[in-house]
């Protein structure tokens, strides 16, 4: 019996004796990392959006034409009037985006899962809504409700496949909770 889970294998060598095992950790990688940090919302300012883009994820760079464009402007202008008991001032502020017209409603970004060899071809995708944030001057990325556990899964499940059809019949692999040894569990 084999189990993959997104921290370990585990191979169970006789599922009669459970004490023989071999566990194999598996390492995210740093790209997975960085998409993981879009779960809660990252805002960006709009530089460090486009080298977010363009160096951290995969699959940034077609959106990178669009990101360049934006331009936030915002003017402010004062004015006091004084006279005889009373005095008043005034502040009005306008806010414009230059190239908002343009922006995707959301982005399909990607990334290798695992820094190990024998399963560093296994790749998550994800979706992020695009939020533009006037205020701050800022772009927020949001990854979609399950959208990270949905890539993570399928990643898992493309590991799974190839092991499969290494072991041909040696074996099947399982999918697994990384927080559960599936052997030893509380039901037993």
């Amino acid at each position: 019996l084999v189990f993959l889970s997104e921290s370990r294998v585990t191979a169970y060598l006789d599922p009669k004796d459970r004490r023989e095992t071999v566990i194999a950790p598996l390492t995210l990688t740093q790209r997975v990392g960085n998409l993981a940090g879009l779960r809660g919302g990252r805002s960006f300012q709009v530089r460090d959006l486009v080298r977010f883009l363009r160096f951290e994820v995969e699959g940034g760079d077609q959106y990178l034409p669009k990101f360049s464009k934006l331009d936030f402007s915002r003017k402010s202008t004062g004015r006091q009037e004084s006279s005889v008991a009373r005095e008043s001032f005034g502040k009005s502020v306008e806010m414009e985006v230059q190239g908002v017209q343009d922006m995707p409603e959301f982005l399909v970004l990607s990334a290798p899962v695992f820094n190990e060899s024998g399963a560093s071809f296994a790749r998550m995708e994800v979706r992020a809504g695009v939020i533009i944030d006037h205020e701050n001057q800022a772009v927020v990325l949001r990854l979609y409700a399950d959208s990270f556990e949905d890539g993570m899964r399928a990643a898992l499940k493309e590991v799974a496949g190839s092991m499969n059809a290494s072991l041909a019949d040696a074996g099947t692999v399982y999918l697994a909770r990384a927080d559960v040894d599936p052997m030893h569990s509380s039901a037993e």
